[in-house]
């Protein structure tokens, strides 16, 4: 089997269909029914009654047509399901990565940065130099592996970040802020990396000054301010001045 990254998002899918989102599909079924179905891509009578299955499961319209709500459900059912497991992030934060990234959608791409894509409902990045093979492909498809791989992941960001000294700078419970930095660390590596070391008095100008990577996108507060400098961005992003709930960490109610 050789996978082609599609050049836009497919937001359903139906019989008929065949590609890597249909793959992505056949996964999440197969993890959530504990199903054994055939992984080959193709949209066929058995994917479509297990969709038909999933969807009566969760009291949706059975129409054996995989839309936006029926994998909204398959997303989210993979975090609750990883939420479940120790140790773990906060309830409900990867919920905020697969709106604010993904849209709920199991296989989106974002073809808008050079040097690769930005695949499924977590937007794992495949490189140019991967597009050959199918293991990466998959991989990047395969919901419950990157929903896994993130939540492990905020989990060592979060031991990294909670004893440093940014962390501990007042404003925000420090368990909260290492969680929040983690999350950041998803969009602005270096940003959560320097936010965790340096309290937020002593960085330089930079962080405080309109920078033209955050003004290019036009993002706003809900009160109508721009998100103009660094220092907005990541609070935009994951709310970590405590000002902001953060729009990947607004589903999180408790921290520790």
């Amino acid at each position: 089997m050789t996978w082609t990254i599609p050049k836009s998002t497919q937001s359903a899918f139906r019989r008929g269909d065949s590609g890597i989102g249909v793959f992505s599909l056949q996964k999440a079924l197969v993890a959530r029914l504990n199903v054994v179905m055939t992984l080959d891509g193709s949209f066929g009578p058995a994917t479509e009654e297990f969709v038909k299955t999933w969807q009566a499961q969760k009291k949706l319209a059975a129409d054996g047509v995989a839309g936006p709500v029926t994998q909204r459900s398959l997303v989210q059912a993979t975090v609750d399901a990883r939420d479940a497991q120790d140790p773990a992030p906060p309830d409900k934060l990867l919920y905020g990565f697969a709106e604010g990234e993904g849209g709920w959608l199991l296989a989106p791409v974002n073809w808008s940065t050079p040097g690769g894509v930005d695949c499924g409902a977590f937007q794992r990045r495949v490189y140019d130099e991967d597009f050959g093979s199918d293991a990466v492909i998959e991989r990047a498809f395969n919901t419950s592996y990157q929903c896994d791989l993130l939540a492990d992941r905020l989990v060592e960001l979060h031991g990294i970040f909670l004893p440093r000294a940014g962390t501990r700078d007042g404003g925000l419970p420090a368990e909260e802020k290492a969680w929040r930095l983690a999350a950041l660390s998803h969009n602005y590596p270096s940003g959560a990396d320097t936010l965790s070391k340096t309290p937020v008095k002593s960085l330089s100008s930079y962080w405080t000054s309109p920078q033209s990577w955050v003004t290019s996108v036009g993002y706003k507060f809900p009160d109508g301010k721009p998100v103009a400098t660094p220092l907005d961005w990541c609070n935009f992003y994951a709310g970590v001045l405590g000002t902001y709930k953060g729009n990947v960490t607004k589903f999180v109610t408790r921290w520790s």
